[in-house]
Formats: C-alpha cells, structure tokens, sequence
C-alpha cells in the first residue's frame, strides 16, 4: 500500500465526509425535534459536550471553545432574542445562534460553559423570539429571570402582541375573542382557557381563545394575546424560556422564573367603551440530568379590563410572578366592573369578565389562561420544594425524561 493510501486510511471519517470539491462547508443536519442554524459554525463542539439531546436546539453549528462561565450580578440586564446582545456580565463567555425551529418560528439561543444569576440580579428577554439558555456544565438561578410584556406592554421573548386595532381577535393560535361596541374582549388561552368578555345590553359574550401547544412544548412558543375592545388592545402573551444545563440545574428559593401575560386595558372615557382581554401565560421549559425548583416557576395569564376608564382605573395586572391570580382591571368608581382575573397555580383558566351595573352597561375584559410549564430529566423526575403556577397537579404543568 502506497504512503498515500496510508494517509488516507487513517484520516477520520468526519474529516472525508467534510471534503468537497466547491471546498464549501456542508449544512449542519437539524436534530430530530431540533431547528437548523441559520449561519455557519465551528463544528458540533457544543452538541459533543452534552449528554442528552435538547428539544428545539440543535447546537451542531456551535463551537464551544471560546465559551466561559456567564454571571449575572445586576438589575435590569437583558439578553436580545435577535442578535448577541448582553446588557450586563461578559458577553465574550456567550455564543449565540438564531434558530430555525420545524413550524418555521424562530428562537434566539445563548450558550456559555456555565450560567449564574445572583441574587437580586435580574435578566430579562428582549425581541420577538423565544429565549433559550444553555448551560454546557450547571445553571444556578438566584436571582430573576423572565419573560414578561415591559412597562408599555410590549412584547418580548415570543409572546404574541396585543392588537392596536379595535375589536379585533387578539393574535396567536389562541388570541381572545373580538370585542365590539356591546361586548369586551375574550381572555386570551394557551394550555389553560381564557375567560369570556362580559356582554353589555343586548351583546354577546366574546370567547376566550382556543387551546394549543403539547405538554413537551415543542415547538417552543410563547402565549397569545386578549382579544380587543372598542379603542384599546388586548393584554400581550407571556414569553417563552427554555433553559438547558448539561449537569444540573438549580432555581434557588428566593428565585423566580416568569412568563406571565400582559393585562388587558380598560376601555374608553366615552360612553363608557368596552375593555380588552388578557394574554396568556407564556412557556418555561426546563431541562438537564438533575433539577432542583425551590424557588417559583410561574406562567400565569394576566387579568382583563375594566368596563370603562376615570383618572383612577387601572388596566388588568400582568400575569403574576408567584401562585395568585392576577386581578382584573379596577376603578375607584362603584359602578364600574372589573375585569376577569387571570389564571393562577390551581386555577389554570382565565375568569370571565364581569357585566356593570352603569346605565349603559358595557362589559370588562376576561382574564388570560395559563402558560405551560415542563422539566425534563435523567430520572424523569425533579426535586420541586418550591411552587409552580400553573401547579404540578393541573394538566399545564408536566415532567418528563431527556431524549439521549
């Protein structure tokens, strides 16, 4: 056997299969519930150094020997689900990649050799894309993290924004019922069922959405939003967080983790204008051999609002980082009524919206459904000392084992 041939018998096969003629780099292969990157990468150095295989991710086009042990120690830090973007700790230990996922949405993916969010630090998802965090070695939440609808209510993390047009449907596969001159907008659903806008004289009641996703959350998809009333939009879905260690993973007592939905606005000053729903809760998704909870996993929907407007009424409440609903739109004004609490940990569906008691009566927005909460382990079972909302004996909250 010539010399050549001795070379080339003992080249690896990854080496050979590399190889081509136009010199080009071949397509990373999606894994089996995973999306395809959409740019190049250094190899499947990242995907070698794990385990189990994560849903949604497939990390093939991640070279992980630049990667380090990410910190954050601060408030108001965010990660953009667009591009790499850190506002706070050394965004040099991070890579990130966008995602293509089967359905075609995109997610953002951060990952880093370790992930640490110290107490009373707080990050927060920002853009329109499901965040996913992947931790190579552990992951220790402390601190806060979320993915919730900022002050304005806009989207962040992948929910689904409220509409600016009056009386429509809210948007996503379970956006809450239209609204109309006489009736306020439906809850918006996700695992759990939005609740109806209240009718006024002679109206309807609008429906709260419709039902969607699996327990596996996969694809990965954040909540959808409230339906609207005559002038205001409806409360935003919650985000969607997906995070990945690949030896364990610890969410402290004093740690919270959210995907609550926004709350619906109340309606309009004039001749007392029908409110909007509220979003949905949004999706966490945790996986790694061992999981720890001591702290709060919450999706919760937000409330809906009330059935008119005064210089003291208050739009629903996003939906709330802990086991309570949250509450409907209120006002200082009797005769105003208040729109239908958002889901909470035993309480998985959004809470109609009331009717008023005005001379003209017009009805209050319906509270949001509950998100989806899921753990994947080696065991298929996580240690959880702490509370999730929507809680484990609802259908909205699963466990399940790692694919390998």
């Amino acid at each position: 056997m010539s010399l050549r041939r001795v070379a080339l018998a003992l080249l690896p096969l990854a080496a050979l299969a590399c190889s081509s003629s136009g010199g080009g780099s071949p397509s990373p292969a999606p894994a089996p519930d995973g999306g395809v990157a959409d740019g190049g990468g250094g190899g499947d150095a990242a995907a070698a150094k794990l385990s189990f295989k994560p849903s949604n991710v497939d990390l093939s086009g991640v070279d992980a020997s630049g990667l380090g042990d990410y910190v954050v120690a601060e408030k108001n830090c965010s990660l953009s689900t667009e591009s790499k973007s850190a506002s706070c700790g050394d965004s040099s230990k991070l890579a990130f990649t966008l995602l293509t996922q089967p359905d075609s949405s995109k997610i953002g993916v951060y990952v880093a050799r370790s992930v640490r969010v110290e107490q009373n630090a707080e990050l927060v998802a920002q853009g329109p894309y499901p965040l996913v965090i992947v931790a190579l070695d552990t992951m220790e939440i402390f601190g806060t993290l979320k993915a919730t609808p900022d002050t304005n209510g806009r989207s962040v993390g992948g929910g689904f924004p409220g509409d600016t047009v009056s009386n429509a449907k809210g948007r996503g596969p379970g956006g809450g019922g239209a609204g109309s001159e006489s009736n306020a907008g439906g809850g918006a659903s996700y695992c759990g069922v939005g609740g109806k806008g209240a009718p006024g004289q002679g109206g309807v009641a609008a429906a709260g959405g419709a039902t969607y996703g699996n327990p596996e959350i996969v694809p990965l998809v954040g909540g959808s939003s409230g339906g609207s009333g005559v002038i205001n939009g409806g409360g935003t879905g919650g985000g969607a967080i997906q995070l990945v260690a690949g030896t364990s993973l610890k969410v402290g007592p004093l740690a919270v983790v959210s995907a609550g939905g926004g709350g619906g606005l109340y309606g309009g000053a004039v001749n007392q204008q029908t409110a909007s729903g509220g979003g949905s809760g949004g999706a966490i998704l945790i996986e790694s051999p061992i999981v720890e909870v001591a702290g709060v996993l919450a999706a919760n929907g937000g409330g809906g609002g009330p059935s008119s407007t005064s210089a003291s009424t208050e739009p629903g409440e996003n939906g709330r980082a802990d086991a309570q609903p949250a509450s409907g739109g209120s006002s200082q004004l009797a005769d105003i009524s208040l729109g239908g609490k958002g889901s909470a940990a035993a309480s998985q569906d959004g809470v109609d919206g009331a009717v008023s008691t005005e001379s003209s009566p017009k009805g209050s927005g319906g509270g949001g459904g509950a998100g989806r909460i899921r753990i994947n382990t080696k065991s298929g079972a996580a240690s959880i000392t702490g509370t999730l909302s929507p809680a484990a004996a609802t259908s909205c909250a699963s466990q399940g084992t790692l694919k390998p």
